[in-house]
């Protein structure tokens, strides 16, 4: 099997994701308040489900570009988009797990049918993602690349948005129809899956296009600061639910304020869709790393400063938003304009985020093993471990921003 020598349309690229981020914002992100809701989880079992959950990714991300080349060398020559078909189907049958299985047990869903659907569900992501990721940048570069992943961005944290929406009304009435609406919503992905093509396109060489020479330094320097963000959002996720119940925000009403960081997220995604100016700049890890460390701890605190929590929580969550949004946003760019493979490329990308899906959620387990989530120690250890490794992870990064030269923005370019 070939490659094709032209991109993947990108309008049928965009919708395959608009409907699988629906699966990805209500699961990776909304699921803490699912388990939350329909199966009675505290923070200390969501922390611990968000390693879990984290640790699978991982693996899946990892075996994302292996496991196509591997099936396109059969003689069945299975493709991409075959793999693709695949995931969807299995993705619509995981999601009907813990219904069916409420169903058997008189209506109480069991608790193992969590964890099964987490254990399940989420490596599908892993495999999926780079493949999406491939035949987004495969055939593109330069102006093209940036125009795409500006719209991939802000597809796929819009979808997020309206997962966190879909879900409220359904959290006290019946949580488990989240997933089987999921279930149907990866279906009908399957459409618009089949239409982005047999393959991905080359990634282009190397030398088909020149790129800044700042370029190469900035992809390591964010590929730092990427899972240093996750670890903040993963840390932050798992004990949202128990921070706005504090807060004495109603059962319906949580994922609304909680989606308060996804707003900001797609906003920044839209203005740096349009506005160009970041690319090859020194201020862009700094800016960043400050407003991620000073949202979490805004946002960890919230419940100990009483009838102004809540606000002091929305910003928080508005500026956790807006950083991440500026991390993830460079990082992919980077590592799709400087990698060699498409999917190869993507499925580094999604395994650091797994890293930081692993990480968070491990030291706000570690935290509520120590003292018990309702410990009043619980929350300056979370805080002050979490900041802690943030901050030395940034500041590693902008170390090695400084040593590469041309981060100031000057049009200093190879031929690469």
């Amino acid at each position: 099997m070939h490659p094709p020598e032209r991109p993947a349309p990108l309008n049928a690229v965009l919708g395959f994701t608009f409907l699988n981020s629906l699966g990805t914002g209500a699961v990776t992100n909304g699921l803490f308040f699912l388990t939350a809701n329909a199966f009675a989880f505290g923070a200390t079992k969501n922390f611990l489900l968000g390693v879990v959950l984290g640790a699978v990714y991982i693996g899946g991300a990892l075996a994302s570009g292996p496991l196509v080349r591997a099936l396109s060398r059969r003689r069945t020559s299975i493709s991409a988009r075959t793999a693709v078909t695949t995931l969807m189907i299995i993705g619509a049958g995981t999601c009907l797990l813990p219904w069916t299985a409420a169903l058997a047990n008189s209506g109480d869903p069991p608790e193992w049918s969590a964890w099964v659907f987490g254990l399940a569900y989420i490596p599908l992501t892993g495999l999926l993602w780079p493949i999406v990721e491939a035949f987004l940048s495969g055939g593109r570069k330069g102006q093209s690349l940036r125009s795409a992943t500006g719209r991939f961005n802000v597809c796929w944290a819009a979808a997020l948005v309206v997962a966190y929406w879909m879900m409220a009304p359904l959290l006290e009435t019946g949580p488990l129809l989240v997933l089987v609406g999921l279930g149907a919503v990866h279906l009908i992905a399957i459409a618009p899956g089949w239409a982005m093509g047999c393959s991905p396109a080359h990634h282009l060489a190397d030398d088909a296009h020149v790129i800044p020479d700042s370029y190469p330094g900035l992809c390591k320097t964010f590929r730092v600061l990427l899972p240093m963000s996750y670890i903040v959002l993963s840390t932050l996720t798992p004990y949202l639910p128990t921070s706005l119940t504090q807060l004495e925000v109603p059962v319906g009403w949580q994922p609304v304020v909680a989606s308060t960081w996804l707003f900001a997220r797609v906003f920044v995604f839209g203005a740096f869709e349009r506005w160009h100016g970041w690319h090859g700049r020194r201020w862009t890890p700094i800016v960043s790393v400050i407003t991620l460390v000073v949202g979490f701890a805004a946002t960890i605190s919230a419940p100990l400063l009483g009838d102004s929590g809540l606000f002091v929580l929305i910003l928080g969550l508005a500026a956790v938003g807006s950083a991440q949004a500026l991390i993830y946003l460079a990082a992919l760019y980077y590592t799709l304009e400087v990698g060699a493979d498409g999917i190869d490329a993507g499925g580094s990308h999604e395994a650091l985020i797994g890293a930081g899906y692993l990480i968070g959620p491990g030291l706000g387990l570690i935290a509520a093993l120590a003292v018990g989530d309702d410990s009043p120690a619980f929350t300056p250890i979370l805080l002050t471990s979490v900041s802690v490794l943030a901050g030395s992870m940034g500041i590693f990064a902008l170390l090695r921003a400084g040593k590469r030269p041309h981060l100031d923005g000057t049009d200093h370019r190879i031929a690469s």
